[in-house]
């Protein structure tokens, strides 16, 4: 009963899966995503970039409550 009660707590981060492993990002270092072939890549502060395995509709679905806007058919932006 105590959990229904609680406000639904918003993550702070997100699991890039890749190749090689995976990478941890702060979701508000997201500057934006665009999507390379089946794969997606993630432009983030300090002119950083991390390609992940997943396409872009799988993280738009993930994103849709966190203020990332997909503002073209090809770019989701924070």
């Amino acid at each position: 009963m105590k959990n229904l009660n609680k406000e639904a707590v918003l993550p702070r981060t997100l699991v890039i899966p890749h190749l090689k492993g995976f990478d941890v990002l702060m979701i508000s270092e997201i500057k934006m995503c665009q999507p390379n072939g089946y794969c997606t890549n993630f432009f983030v502060a300090g002119n950083r970039k991390y390609t992940s395995s997943k396409n872009l509709k799988h993280f738009d679905e993930m994103l849709e409550e966190l203020n990332i806007i997909r503002v073209h058919h090809s770019y989701l932006v924070n």
